[in-house]
């Protein structure tokens, strides 16, 4: 019985309650084995954690990616509006590449002409005549 509870039971008058000695017996031997099976799994447990305290604190040999090392890939990203997108690439194919994935299903690139469903909205015949 827990120290804390057989004061508790002093200190109102009970004591300890007759329990035979070959029950104490078998709950200390129950104990005992229960300690012994977990004991593994905690040994791994805490090395494990061991591990990977260690993994924060002192590694620093792990890559970090600069923000500014990080390139965004073209369409991943609202860029703007279809408009300022053919005003900053003017290539019909580029600006389609740039388009965000809700433009790029409203709208169709036909031969260097992107249109939004059955109106053209820009000719891209003289942009590809530059190149």
């Amino acid at each position: 019985m827990a120290k804390s509870i057989a004061g508790t039971l002093r200190k109102l008058g009970r004591g300890e309650p007759d329990i035979p000695e070959h029950t104490r017996e078998e709950w200390a031997k129950q104990a005992s084995e229960a300690d012994d099976e977990t004991s593994e799994d905690d040994t791994r447990h805490d090395r494990y954690r061991r591990r990977q305290l260690q993994m924060s604190e002192g590694d620093t040999s792990l890559n970090v990616v600069e923000a500014q090392d990080v390139k965004i890939k073209p369409g991943k990203r609202f860029e703007g509006s279809v408009e300022m997108l053919i005003e900053k690439y003017g290539d019909p194919r580029e600006v389609m590449r740039h388009m965000s994935h809700g433009q790029f299903m409203k709208h169709e690139l036909r031969d260097s002409q992107i249109f939004r469903g059955e109106e053209m909205i820009y000719d891209g015949t003289a942009a590809l005549d530059e190149d």
